[in-house]
Order: structure tokens, then sequence, then C-alpha cells
């Protein structure tokens, strides 16, 4: 690994090296193999990201997403992330997509666009940044390029929580694997979903052939119905970007897709394209967006909807039902998205 980057790991995270022996044998891991990782930042710090549970603000009491259309207060004013559970972010430096947005050959980009490259990490680092997540009342979430690319260390590191400390974790998963998905269900606590378009212009978004984006659309939706039907309550967060030449058509078909059984346990997360170097996609207008879901949350009642950009007091707007559920209505003016990650 670089000198230059480092492993946000506090000093006081140990290793229970019984279970740490006993969960990589189980998924045939090596103790002294490395695993390809994103660091992030300007201090490029391994695992120094973290991010919030923005959709639980619609969770009833019984920790489903609500019948209703009432949102969870915030509660401490004028902070909008008081009250959310936090993640901590485990970057996986590989991908089995190419979206343009996202990835330029085989480099990626951290939170300012500046590209940043994969380094090697140490498996047993990991598991002490799990530990340093669990000692800060954190969840760690497998995001990256894709976690699927080390689906047995996922696996083995979830293992391992539950095992030490009875917690669960969250993977954000572009879809592509839902066999993946489904062993990891016993100790999911939240799975996100990727449903990047519809089938016809999915491998465009991807960066894959049209034959192929059609394959994973399936899968991902293959992936959301295997979490739905599970007997655990595994809150699912469909993810789809919007772009300036996405129609109500193709939101409606995506949404018929996910919502066909109307579970609790489904929230869709529509986050704004922001316009990214060598890309001719097109940015959303912002107001007509807007309009535009609203429309969608009338034609496919009750499903919980939040809509990610940057707003002034929320980190997202919360739609169902043709009606923004929270304050943010007076200031939908177009200003810039925060970005294309989910």
């Amino acid at each position: 690994m670089s000198k230059h980057v480092s492993v946000y790991c506090s000093e006081t995270a140990t290793l229970n090296e019984d279970v740490f022996a006993k969960v990589c044998k189980e998924e045939s891991i090596e103790h002294d193999r490395t695993v390809a990782m994103l660091p992030y930042g300007a201090a490029n710090v391994i695992g120094s990201e973290s991010r919030w549970y923005y959709f639980d603000r619609a969770l009833a009491s019984d920790s489903l997403f609500a019948l209703d259309d009432s949102l969870r207060p915030v509660t401490e004013a004028g902070n909008p992330y008081s009250g959310l559970r936090r993640t901590r972010i485990f970057s996986f430096g590989s991908c089995n997509m190419a979206c343009p947005y996202c990835k330029r050959d085989c480099q990626f980009c951290d939170a300012h666009g500046r590209p940043i490259v994969a380094v090697d990490v140490p498996i047993s680092d990991l598991f002490l940044l799990a530990e340093t997540a669990v000692e800060r009342t954190e969840i760690v979430r497998f995001s990256g390029g894709d976690p699927v690319m080390y689906a047995r260390q996922c696996l083995a590191i979830a293992k391992y929580l539950w095992h030490v400390h009875h917690t669960k974790v969250s993977v954000a998963h572009n879809g592509s694997a839902p066999s993946w998905i489904e062993r990891m269900l016993p100790y999911l606590d939240s799975v996100a979903v990727d449903v990047k378009a519809t089938p016809d212009k999915a491998g465009r978004i991807m960066g894959l052939s049209q034959r192929a984006g059609a394959h994973f659309i399936s899968r991902s939706i293959e992936s959301i119905r295997t979490c739905c039907e599970h007997e655990n309550d595994v809150l699912v967060d469909v993810r789809t970007p919007l772009f300036g030449d996405t129609t109500l058509e193709d939101l409606v078909w995506i949404g018929e897709q996910i919502f066909h059984t109307h579970s609790r346990k489904l929230f869709w997360t529509i986050r704004l394209y922001s316009p990214a170097p060598h890309c001719d996609f097109t940015q959303p207008s912002l107001k007509n967006a807007i309009e535009m879901i609203r429309s969608l949350s009338e034609i496919i009642p009750n499903a919980w909807i939040g809509v990610r950009g940057r707003w002034h007091n929320s980190p997202m707007l919360f739609i169902k039902n043709g009606r923004i559920l929270n304050d943010d209505a007076q200031h939908l003016d177009d200003v810039p998205t925060s970005g294309n990650r989910l």
C-alpha cells in the first residue's frame, strides 16, 4: 500500500483473532491477501467516508416504511442529519460495469471529481475498519466500485460482525448478482440496488452493450424481489439516475417492476445526473425533473420516492402520492446537484 494512503482505524480497535480465522477459512480467504480499495478525500484515507440512511425519516415505528405520508421529525434543529443512522463506507476498487460518469480507465473520482487510483489493503485492516465502525455505532456499508467483486471478503466481514457483535451490515450494489445478495441476506440491515434505466437504455449508461445492459437490469429486478420476499426485514433502497432524456414512461416502467408487491421494505432514490467530463449525457432541468417525479408518484401510489441533489435544509426531498412532504418545496430553484454518487 502506498505510504501516502492509510486506513481509517481507531487505535483501540482490536481483532477477534479466532473469529477472524474462522470466517476466513469458511470463505477460503488467505489471511495475508489484499483487497483493492478506493481512498477518499484529500488525505487519501481508506474508509474515511461516511453517509447517512437518508430514508430513515420515512420509517414507521415498526422500522418499515410508513403506510401514511408522515415523516419522522428532525430531532435537532438546523441539522438535517439528526436522527439518521450513519454508515461507514467500504469502497472497493473494482467493478463489473463501466459507467462513464463514474469510472475512467480503472480510475474513480473522489467527492470533488478528482480521479483516484485503487490501492491494495490487507484484508485484516478491513476487519479493523469494521471494528472501528462498531465502536462509533456506525453501520458497515460495502460500496465501490462494486462489492460483488469481493463477494467472499464481504461475506466474511459480515459473518464476523454478526458473530462478534451481533450487528448487521449494508450493501450498495449494482444488482448484477442476486445469488450473492441471497447469501448476504442473513447479515443485512439494508441493501441499495441500482436500476439504472429501462432495458433499452441501460447498456449505454453502464458502458456496456445493449444486450448486456438489458441482462443486468433483469438481474437487478431479481435482486430486489429476492430481498423483498425474504423473511428478514431487510430494507431495500432502489437507486435510479435521472438524465435529461429520461422520460416519465421510463420511470413508470421501472416503478412498476420494483413496486409490483408494494412491499413496505421498499424505498426509491432518484438521483439527478450532474455533468461529468467526457460524457455526452444531458443534465435534467431541476424543475421539470421534480414535476415528472411528482406525476410518477401519482401513477404509482403509496411508493416512497426520495430525490437526491443539494437542497437548502435537507439531503433529500421526499415525494409520495404527488406531494413533496418536507419543507424544501420553497427552495426548488435550479441549484447544481452534488455529483453522481448514490
